[in-house]
């Protein structure tokens, strides 16, 4: 029996991964020609990946387990913090030193690895499987190849809300920006009535990347094809509709709707407030749902769109969805600089499969493929709300992170904490951001 050694998992979370392959077929040889017969010698496969809040259970790691049982292959997983893979995989490149298999989110951040010929194409093992993962999901780089081997759902960004906190003060679901500013206000009003500390809306600035996808909602919020023109370059981010986004920020900053020490706390501090009835809505992305249920009392959660704030999208403002990583979607890659490429393309792809058939029809979740799968019966109410939305999708608009190479990313989440911290305000934030692309 081989066996897999898995390194710091979180028992509470599991895994969002992409799996992207780089360099276009000529450009593979120019780097080697590695692909080791497996019958020469054992296999023996080295995995990265991220674990966090974004899957419903430890299956995403104890899949792995299977696998190295079933093909008999000696499979070392090590897990790390979405921000540790980052830097782990950007000095991984530049030496040379990566993993035969590792996982990476979506939008423009694989690019660097792509340009470094660092990973191997996918398309013609995709296309020699019967994965049938859906066309959105095979995206190609701008050189035509495939670089990732889909295996996670893409992330929406959404509104979670405690519905026992909001029946106790008498607050509705916001249907546009002005309710949630008005249910806000209400909430900061019930605390100096009532000596609670409720927090309306639960940030995370510290890490910034959650209020950098709160600003997108609001933008998208003001205009669902806005955030359109910066990725096809039809618009830009001196428009007016992202001066009004942030001025619409500034209105909640200013009236304490993020409450206390808001840009000193992180993600899982804000989770815990939430999760402990703290705070009544907590901006994030859908994959958590199943993180947060197991979490929260029945009956005390639920997700919704963002409110609308232009009155044209009132009625069907929740078909309006903002994709968190758009183009190209979470998966596994695989190294250019691995000695048996054939081998972890070919395990990674049945890994996809069975991740996807566990999440859709025990979880629920959203189907990857074009097989059909069947999701239970019942649903629980946050699930339910999530795929009502994406069943009655319109437009999915591209978060501005997704479309940011690495180093813009950077820059453009420290103009926007920059927003939330008051150090800009609306104009010489639109000046800041206007310099990124």
């Amino acid at each position: 029996m081989r066996k897999v050694n898995i390194a710091a998992i979180i028992l509470f979370a599991a895994m969002i991964g992409i799996l992207s392959s780089c360099a276009s077929g000529d450009k593979q040889q120019d780097i080697s020609d590695n692909t080791a017969d497996a019958d020469d010698k054992g296999v023996s496969l080295e995995i990265w990946t991220f674990l966090d809040y974004n899957v419903p259970g430890d299956y995403y790691a104890t899949i792995w387990e299977d696998l190295a049982d079933e093909y008999g292959y000696d499979i070392t997983l090590k897990t790390y913090s979405k921000q540790e893979i980052q830097d782990k995989l950007n000095i991984a490149v530049a030496s040379k030193e990566l993993p035969d298999i590792f996982t990476v989110y979506g939008g423009e951040y694989p690019d660097q690895l792509f340009e470094a010929q660092a990973c191997i194409p996918v398309q013609s093992y995709v296309e020699g499987s019967d994965a049938l993962f859906k066309d959105t999901y095979l995206v190609p780089y701008k050189d035509g190849n495939n670089y990732i081997i889909p295996c996670f759902p893409e992330a929406y960004a959404v509104l979670y809300e405690n519905t026992d906190i909001m029946k106790e003060i008498g607050i509705k679901q916001p249907e546009t920006w002005e309710d949630l500013q008005a249910a806000a206000k209400k909430i900061i009003s019930y605390n100096k009535k009532h000596n609670t500390s409720y927090t309306p809306i639960q940030l995370a600035e510290k890490d910034a990347w959650i209020g950098e996808l709160f600003y997108c909602a609001a933008v998208n919020a003001l205009d669902p094809y806005a955030l359109d023109g910066i990725y096809d370059n039809t618009n830009s981010i001196s428009d007016n509709t992202f001066k009004e986004a942030a001025k619409n920020i500034e209105k909640l900053v200013d009236m304490g709707a993020f409450g206390e020490n808001y840009m000193d706390i992180g993600e899982e501090e804000a989770l815990e407030k939430f999760i402990s009835n703290e705070a009544v809505f907590l901006p994030h992305q859908s994959t958590i749902v199943y993180y947060l249920m197991d979490n929260m009392q029945d009956g005390t959660l639920d997700m919704m769109a963002y409110p609308t704030a232009n009155e044209e999208y009132k009625d069907d403002y929740y078909k309006y969805q903002l994709a968190v990583n758009y183009t190209l979607k979470p998966g596994l890659c695989i190294s250019a600089y691995s000695s048996f490429q054939q081998e972890a393309a070919q395990i990674s792809i049945e890994y996809a499969k069975r991740v996807n058939k566990i999440s859709v029809e025990e979880y629920g979740y959203i189907d990857i493929t074009r097989k059909n799968l069947i999701s239970p019966a019942v649903l629980p109410d946050p699930v339910l709300s999530l795929k009502t939305m994406l069943f009655n999708s319109k437009h999915e608009a591209p978060d501005l992170y997704a479309l940011l190479q690495y180093t813009q990313g950077s820059t453009w989440l420290n103009i926007t904490k920059k927003l939330y911290a008051t150090e800009y305000d609306a104009d010489r934030f639109i000046d800041a951001a206007d310099d990124i692309r």
